[in-house]
């Protein structure tokens, strides 16, 4: 399993453009993913501070992994980034069901 981490600048050529709602809307469809977590922060790009966006995908498989990384480049061109930055890791995430706590307590 793996985790991909990515962090996208809001500006296009030193100017504010977008905001997390947009960088979201862009993951969901350019990448075709439904599941990730989105975080406010601020980035720097060439020395200039700017308002960005932190998405984390989590526990995918090495096929998934490797489809959404190629798909970088098409999403760094929708948002007009020159460059955005980019993480794939071994995941230590593990997801938790409410059935298991509920068996869990039941057992």
């Amino acid at each position: 399993m793996k985790d991909l981490h990515l962090t996208i600048g809001h500006n296009v050529a030193g100017v504010p453009m977008h905001n997390t709602g947009d960088v979201c809307r862009a993951c969901a469809g350019v990448l075709g993913i439904e599941a990730f977590t989105a975080t406010q922060c601020l980035g720097v790009w060439r020395g200039e501070a700017e308002a960005s966006t932190r998405i984390e995908v989590c526990a995918v498989d090495e096929a998934e992994a490797a489809r959404i990384w190629a798909l970088l480049p098409d999403l760094a061109a929708a948002l007009d980034q020159v460059e955005i930055m980019a993480e794939v890791a071994p995941s230590r995430v593990r997801f938790v069901s409410a059935a298991a706590s509920e068996a869990a307590r039941t057992a």
